[in-house]
């Protein structure tokens, strides 16, 4: 979305061309091929655990109001007391960063601006200690609040922030861990700033909660423009949560109103095992005649991509992955997925086993 917006068309159907060759090829292995997933959007890791429950991806809308899930609605409640002691800490010039950096775990490359999204930790119940002292020392009431709630104090994966999106951010799409669900609270929310989860697009709304599967793709933006100081700065509180299809968790829910059908699918053996992939035709019949030939395909980590590297998408035949790698002035390996139709061209390969029927065709010049 934002290359097309900066005039780079060209780059953007190259970067989606291959990641939809990259879906396909991945949700084509037999693991992948049990879910179902019809688009990215589907994909998420708690179909891991409790495949088919819902309500997914999103659990409940910032101005829904509904109770399936409890947390949402006590979140709610409690909003004037977390929202005072949030407008505390960010009366401190500097101390939501210094808070920020006492607690930071690691620093990826999820976000842009680096200073732009930031979050103070509160808990994580993965950690010694659980509960941040900095943090509850400032923000005490919602410390004790958070304390009475099973679903993060009974949650081995549990966590909650308070977290920042400065107009201009950008939380990258990224994927969660399962099994869990996220509650974001708006304590601040400017107009403009969305959360994005699946192709459902969120806004959020002052004292009201979002509750969604953050194992599905999502980020945060916020387009905003640049304002002085932290004018038009976006904060909520975050909470991840025990799913609620956890057997221990299930006592807090309706679960009239929550659908847990599915046993975990990790307990669960393939459903199928694939049939043996086709290989390469023989002799005149195949379009590499002359070239070297062997099963397997070319290590992504030590193989150097060609200036065209791939057709886009899968389903292409043979004599296509042929005439495209001989047109390329530096491709001198194609390999062919005879059971996807893929085709991948490199200037050099070091070799791999590899699945989905790939086999490796060497220019003569490169034997």
């Amino acid at each position: 979305r934002k290359l097309p917006a900066a005039g780079h068309s060209g780059a953007a159907a190259y970067w989606l061309g291959l990641a939809d060759s990259t879906w396909m090829e991945m949700n084509a292995m037999p693991y992948y091929a049990r879910f179902g997933w019809k688009s990215l959007y589907e994909m998420n890791f708690n179909d891991d655990y409790y495949p088919g429950a819902s309500p997914s991806p999103v659990w409940k809308r910032g101005l829904e109001n509904s109770t399936v899930v409890p947390l949402a609605v006590a979140l709610e409640m409690m909003y004037g007391v977390i929202r005072l002691e949030l407008d505390g800490v960010l009366a401190q010039a500097g101390l939501f960063d210094q808070l920020h950096f006492e607690h930071v775990n690691a620093e990826g490359q999820d976000h842009a601006l680096e200073e732009d999204w930031r979050g103070v930790e509160i808990a994580d119940t993965r950690e010694d200690p659980q509960w941040k002292p900095s943090t509850c020392s400032v923000a005490p009431e919602t410390c004790k609040f958070l304390q009475t709630r099973t679903e993060l104090t009974k949650c081995e994966r549990g966590t909650a922030m308070f977290i920042r999106l400065r107009p201009g951010g950008w939380l990258k799409p990224h994927f969660g861990g399962g099994p869990r669900l996220a509650a974001h609270l708006a304590l601040i929310a400017p107009p403009g700033s969305v959360l994005e989860v699946a192709n459902e697009t969120l806004s959020w709304h002052e004292g009201r909660a979002h509750v969604f599967d953050d194992t599905y793709i999502h980020q945060a933006r916020h387009p905003g423009p640049r304002q002085h100081g932290e004018a038009g700065t976006r904060y909520i509180l975050h909470v991840l949560f025990c799913h609620p299809c956890d057997e221990p968790q299930q006592h807090l829910y309706d679960m009239a109103k929550v659908h847990c059908p599915g046993k975990a699918r990790v307990d669960v053996p393939l459903p199928f095992t694939s049939p043996p992939a086709p290989g390469p035709p023989a002799g005149d019949d195949s379009p590499f005649e002359g070239w070297s030939q062997r099963e397997g395909g070319c290590s992504s980590e030590f193989s150097e991509q060609a200036s065209r590297f791939s057709l886009g998408g899968g389903q292409h035949l043979l004599p296509a992955c042929f005439k495209a790698c001989s047109s390329t002035a530096d491709c001198n390996v194609a390999v062919f997925y005879f059971s996807t139709g893929f085709c991948h061209m490199w200037s050099s390969c070091v070799h791999v086993a590899a699945s989905d029927g790939a086999w490796t065709f060497v220019k003569p010049t490169e034997k």
